[in-house]
């Protein structure tokens, strides 16, 4: 799957997190990241990698404590104002941070999208369209960040590895998922974009 691909599947926020230390990057690397998604993220850095190469990325959300270590896979180096970049992708996720990240970058990403205050109040003013009501494969549900939360807090580890097992499924009205493991096999990798708000 290209950079294109990726960039069709999961929404993209434009970040400035700095990365912690890493075991695989050198000491002095100074490194952040600068576009993020549920699929990888551009790495700004003084120490590109070659494409291929593996490496850890240990950073914090804004907002919150705990720190996110993720393995990610080097797709390409990539020219960046007046540095270089790396454009990465990452491995597989657990089931938690995949609800972090996804609500962080699904947050981020429609703040973005926000328009300014005068086209914000006109739009205000203009009766709402009915939701349209998108069918779903036999088999797949639905749920919302929230409902994902509460549910990610009443299982313990062993429901959340079957979890990830069977491929569970989250999609968005954005298009953003949780793990598309499940509607890729049934869809051919399309994915269907629902009202989760009803």
């Amino acid at each position: 799957m290209n950079e294109t691909d990726e960039k069709r599947r999961f929404p993209r926020a434009h970040v400035e997190i700095e990365l912690g230390p890493s075991p695989s990057r050198p000491a002095d690397a100074d490194e952040r990241i600068a576009d993020l998604s549920l699929g990888g993220a551009l790495v700004l850095t003084n120490e590109p990698l070659p494409p291929g190469s593996e490496l850890d990325l240990n950073f914090r959300i804004p907002g919150r404590k705990d720190v996110m270590s993720l393995r990610a896979l080097v797709l390409r180096e990539v020219p960046y104002k007046n540095g270089a970049a790396m454009a990465v992708r990452f491995d597989a996720m657990g089931l938690q941070d995949q609800i972090t990240l996804g609500a962080y970058v699904s947050d981020r990403f429609w703040d973005e999208q926000l328009p300014d205050a005068e086209i914000a109040e006109e739009i205000a003013d203009e009766p709402e369209a009915p939701a349209a009501e998108a069918p779903l494969p036999e088999g797949l549900s639905v749920a919302s960040h929230e409902d994902i939360r509460e549910a990610a807090a009443r299982a313990d580890a062993e429901e959340k590895k079957e979890w990830a097992q069977e491929g569970f499924v989250v999609v968005h009205n954005d298009g953003s998922e949780v793990d598309t493991r499940k509607i890729q096999k049934e869809l051919g990798g399309e994915f269907i974009v629902v009202d989760t708000k009803r």
